[in-house]
This record gives structure tokens, sequence and C-alpha cells, in this order.
């Protein structure tokens, strides 16, 4: 693992990226991104597996009425809940959809998109000066060009994070 500065520049950068992400077929809107960007100073996590980002989890499919329909699981012991196929269906191995929260027969007709929600880092508010801390993982697209600024490989077994945070005035 390993920890860089990001500056505003690439902030901007970065949210350029994410904002086209919104206009795709099945858009992603990266709500822990947008968190992120509001804060004062930002950093650019490279984690491995084991680092696990807090809050509910990295990827939900989100319907029109903003009803959660699916969501990336990470870890086997979720994978194991979802087996009842009559209730639930995998869009891959670690991504199941709520067939009785679905609006028709199929995902992706009706309006659904992906969300990442990104979270509270709560692990830095224990120290005095820092009012508000964010955490998110970013999208395909803004991952890479993480990994080609600070050349990391891009076919590693490495993702990105971002965690934001502001001061107390």
């Amino acid at each position: 693992m390993d920890v860089k500065e990001f500056n505003e520049d690439n902030m901007v950068d970065l949210f350029d990226l994410e904002e086209e992400r919104t206009k795709e077929i099945v858009p992603v809107v990266n709500e822990g991104f947008k968190k992120c960007f509001l804060e004062d100073l930002h950093f650019v996590l490279f984690i491995d597996e084991s680092f696990k980002i807090p809050g509910e989890s990295e990827v939900l499919l989100i319907d029109d009425e903003r009803n959660i329909v699916g969501k990336h699981l990470s870890n086997s012991e979720d994978i194991e809940k979802y087996c009842d196929e009559s209730l639930y269906e995998f869009l891959s191995d670690d991504f199941v959809l709520f067939k009785k929260k679905l609006k028709g027969n199929a995902p992706f007709l009706n309006g659904e998109y992906f969300v990442l929600p990104g979270g509270e880092y709560n692990d830095l508010l224990q120290f005095r000066e820092i009012s508000k801390a964010y955490i998110s993982e970013p999208s395909t697209n803004s991952d890479s060009y993480i990994k080609k600024h600070y050349k990391f490989n891009l076919d590693s077994n490495i993702s990105t994070a971002i965690i934001s945070f502001s001061f107390k005035k």
C-alpha cells in the first residue's frame, strides 16, 4: 500500500472523468467522490483487496426511486447469503440483483444506475483539527487516470481510493 497527496488540478480532472460516467447508457454516479471533492485536502491510497472501504457497499445499483436493486458483495460470506435463485440473480461473480425490487423482468431498462456511495472516514476524526473526512473509490476511468499519473501498473491487483478531509476553522 502507498499514499500520495492529490492536488486540486488532479481532483478537477477526476471530477470531469466522473461526470462523463453519468452520461453512459447505464450511468455511474460517484456520490462518494462528490463528497471528497468538496473537502480541503486530498490523498490517494493505493490498496489491495484486504483494505475495506467503510460503508454498505462499494457499488450499488439504484432504481429511479433510489431503491437499492443490486449491490457488489465483498466476501464469500455475503455471496452465500444470496444463493436463493427465486429472490436473487447474480450479474457477475460478486454482484447480486434483488429480483423482487426490480421493475419488470430485466435490469437496466427502467432507469437504473450504478452508485459508488463512498462514506465517512471516521478514523481521521480522532484528530482534533479535522472536522470532516470522506473516502471514495473512483470509477474505473478515474482509477486508470490515477495509476497512470503515479506510474502504477494498470494491470496490477492494486486499486485506488481517495481520502479527503477538512480542518476545523
